[in-house]
């Protein structure tokens, strides 16, 4: 086209190029002035409903004299091809003004009151334009806004005009037709469009102006469409404080979803707009009124609290903890973002607390609460996001949904928290939200039944949380939450001996292989093997790769920073241990499982003292953590504070299950206490406790080897190797080894275990 007439236009260069027209600049020939032509595209050009699109577009545009309209000169056709000759526009789209960025306020302000002009002199002429968005509407270079592109634009009925539809009729193609993201609920819906539908997809452009974001952005569009029926969008001033409050009132009134509740035409929303720009003329500084702005330097903080069961139902607990335990892990994957780990936000479970005093407890500046109701496979779910300093609701949501729209949920929540705390969803991050929406719904709420099983961290919880995941798998066998569940389970398992090494591990690394082969970028997966090669077998440099790699993909999954901690410790780098379960502890400060394992980093490394500051930390917050006790009685024992140690350990006994570690414990703090007794007695307990179930050979070798008896220790070290023993990997800085370490074989056994932990070109270091 370019460098040929049409008819007295000469075209110059092409401007632009869309799915209802191409527009050229051009030259008029005769008058010697610049023009802009439209024409349809070829694939349309022959088509006889686009063409009466485009006549009515030149119709309704040219019918209409005003600065803040597009002029159209007039319509014309050359060799067959019909072309609209306009006035040539210099300047950018307000699209490209936006670009994902607010407009400041005065610019804000000003563009939205021409922009009104423009259309209400549209509805003072019964014509509904039906596709107002962003990128047809111009702003030139002098600042001049103009309403472009009419060519889905429709006449409204009249009933002194024959020629005009009548209410009833059927409705035109431009109804069903326009911009999803912009469209009307009513248009959406296929009905009848009238002035308030503009107003409508006007204020859904005025929203993205004074945040920088659509209104309707759910992704799929199916989750558009819903959006624009069914929600309400954060409202503008949590997401940009710097508005004035009320045009953020016009902004909501705009985009009310019943057509009755909105202004009628644009002519009265302008009428409010001209109010606010009157009153900042006037110095009147009450329209900008604003909030401060939501802590913005740095990392942003979140606490999840457990969701509320409104239903009374035993069987939605699941629901109320998944989606919470769910968000967490999504939302701290994302950079820019601390939150809170599980186990210190559900210690408010049942609690009802307030949600400004748990946000100052755990020192975050938002948190996030929810009420659950469930009925007859529906389900009813109120979340709210809350500024913890001020006490304002950052954003709030129901969602009314069946229960198998559980995934969807969670995918709108994550989006709408990342959104109104400014932390941005990487394109990956994106990607695994829609992928994860795409799971088995059945699978996923298995999954989360599992979770809630595991969490009681019972015997009996365990091996209920494995029969979930195992049904998460049979629902859907490539989803990979399931084989990441028993991963982890199994990892676990095997880690604290509740199961012997040998059957649990391998267990652990084929589920978690099998996750993987499924999710490569599943930070759970990556942990439970990385626990696997190093307590099982004792592959240090595959290990820390794994640990790497689960951080990397989740900086905030905190349990994986606690184990890599004690991989850090058993190598004797205290420090770097140190480190990293101080990184657990700031994401999960309340935990039980986080302080405990402090406790023991500073054990291996012979800090006492602080090795009892932290079990005292965690008997503050549950004086029946039988674990903590257990190790305040090691530590006081290695402080050779005896009495207190033996006081500690006679607690145990009287309330100790019976597991093999904790009786370990007792038996070594009782021979280096001087109750030798008590120690034997403890010896006989484990021996027959291992003819019943699986007994680390290492406890054994602990309680002989403090009462002297080294032949007998060394018997069951060689049984802790040959059975893999996860707690080998310490042997080079467990204290209860020490009576040990001066005879050869001690020797011969650690190097044994380093050149497996280190790699045998490496040796033990």
């Amino acid at each position: 086209m370019i460098g040929t007439n049409l008819t007295h236009y000469r075209v110059v260069g092409k401007l632009a190029g869309g799915g209802m027209g191409v527009v050229y600049s051009a030259v008029d020939v005769r008058l010697d002035r610049p023009v802009a032509l439209k024409l349809l595209p070829e694939t349309l050009a022959r088509d006889a409903a686009a063409l009466v699109r485009f006549k009515l577009e030149a119709k309704a545009a040219s019918a209409i004299n005003h600065p803040n309209i597009c002029t159209i000169h007039e319509i014309d056709e050359h060799e067959g091809r019909t072309f609209l000759v306009m006035e040539l526009l210099q300047g950018k789209t307000l699209k490209q003004l936006i670009e994902g960025q607010p407009l400041e306020n005065q610019m804000l302000i000003e563009l939205a009151e021409g922009f009104s002009e423009g259309l209400a002199a549209l509805h003072r002429e019964r014509i509904v334009h039906c596709d107002v968005k962003p990128a047809n509407l111009f702003v030139t270079e002098r600042g001049v806004p103009k309403l472009l592109d009419f060519g889905l634009a429709k006449l409204q009925p009249s009933p002194d005009d024959p020629t005009t539809l009548k209410p009833g009729s059927e409705r035109s193609e431009a109804q069903t037709m326009g911009t999803l993201n912009y469209m009307s609920p009513e248009q959406v819906r296929g009905e009848r469009l009238d002035a308030r539908s503009d107003v409508f997809s006007w204020g859904a452009v005025l929203y993205e102006m004074a945040t920088g974001r659509q209104a309707f952005a759910a992704g799929t569009t199916s989750a558009v469409l819903d959006a624009i029926i069914g929600r309400t969008p954060t409202a503008v001033e949590h997401i940009n404080p710097q508005l004035p409050p009320a045009l953020g009132a016009v902004i909501a009134k705009a985009l009310e979803k019943k057509p009755r509740a909105r202004y009628q035409d644009a002519s009265e929303m302008l009428a409010d707009l001209a109010r606010i720009r009157r009153a900042v003329e006037q110095g009147m500084t009450r329209a900008f009124e604003t909030r401060p702005a939501v802590e913005t330097n740095g990392q942003r903080s979140l606490a999840i609290l457990p969701f509320e069961n409104m239903s009374a139902d035993p069987d939605c607990e699941y629901i109320c903890d998944g989606i919470p335990e769910g968000l967490i892990n999504t939302l701290s994957s994302l950079s820019g973002l601390k939150v809170m780990a599980r186990s210190t936000t559900f210690r408010y479970k049942g609690k009802t607390p307030d949600p400004q005093t748990v946000g100052r407890e755990l020192g975050v500046d938002c948190v996030l609460v929810g009420r659950v109701t469930q009925r007859a496979g529906a389900l009813v779910i109120a979340s709210e996001l809350l500024d913890v300093a001020k006490g304002w609701q950052i954003w709030g949501q129901k969602f009314d949904r069946r229960l198998d729209d559980l995934l969807a949920i969670e995918e709108e929540i994550v989006r709408e928290i990342s959104s109104n705390l400014r932390v941005k969803l990487s394109l990956d991050q994106d990607r695994r939200l829609q992928r994860r929406r795409a799971q088995n719904p059945t699978a996923h709420q298995a999954y989360l039944s599992g979770r809630f099983q595991w969490n009681k961290w019972t015997p009996e919880g365990f091996q209920s949380a494995m029969d979930h995941y195992q049904k998460a798998i049979a629902a859907d066998p490539e989803g990979p939450l399931g084989y990441a569940g028993l991963a982890d389970a199994w990892s676990l398992l095997g880690l604290y001996a509740l199961d012997p090494p040998k059957e649990a591990f391998p267990l652990a690394k084929e589920a978690a292989l099998k996750a993987l082969q499924l999710d490569p970028e599943l930070a759970e997966a990556h942990s439970a093997l990385g626990t696997v090669r190093f307590f099982h077998e004792w592959d240090w440099p595959a290990a820390s790769s794994d640990f790497e790699r689960a951080i990397a993909l989740n900086p905030g999954y905190a349990s994986c920073y606690h184990i890599f901690s004690s991989a850090y410790s058993a190598l004797g780098r205290h420090d770097e241990a140190l480190e990293k379960a101080k990184a657990s502890l700031e994401l999960d400060p309340f935990s039980l499982v986080a302080l405990l394992n402090m406790g023991w980093l500073h054990f291996y490394a012979r800090r006492y003292d602080e090795a009892i500051a932290e079990c005292r930390r965690a008997l503050a917050l549950d004086p029946k953590f039988l674990r903590a006790h257990e190790l305040l009685g090691m530590a006081l024992a290695g402080k050779r504070k005896f009495s207190e140690a033996l006081q500690a350990a006679r607690h145990v006994m009287t309330e100790h299950d019976g597991g093999p570690r904790g009786l370990a414990v007792c038996g070594y703090i009782f021979a280096v206490s001087g109750s030798r007794d008590e120690a034997r007695d403890t010896v006989d307990t484990l021996r027959e406790l291992a003819e019943h179930r699986y007994v680390p050979a290492l406890s054994i070798a602990f309680v002989s080897g403090a009462l002297g008896k080294l032949d007998t220790a060394f018997g069951w070290l060689q049984r802790a190797y040959d059975e893999q023993d996860s707690l080998l990997v310490w042997l080079r800085v467990d204290p209860r080894l020490d009576n040990l370490r001066s005879d050869p074989r001690f020797r011969e056994l650690e190097e044994q275990v380093g050149l497996r932990l280190w790699g045998r070109s490496a040796g033990l270091r």
